[in-house]
């Protein structure tokens, strides 16, 4: 690369927009951290961090 003049990309740091409400309550705990189970299906857990939509 140094050879033929070529530099690789440096992309800037992200810089969160949304902050945390330090005054909100949190989530309540519905399962304790117990993701043990006698039968399959029995909890089931899960976690939307985005959902993608046909409009984008």
């Amino acid at each position: 690369m140094r050879e033929r003049g070529i530099a690789g990309i440096t992309r800037r740091r992200r810089r969160s927009l949304t902050r945390q409400d330090e005054k909100a309550a949190s989530a309540l705990d519905l399962i304790r951290h117990d993701f043990t189970t006698i039968a399959a299906g029995r909890k089931l857990v899960g976690d939307i961090t985005s959902l993608h939509t046909a409009e984008g």
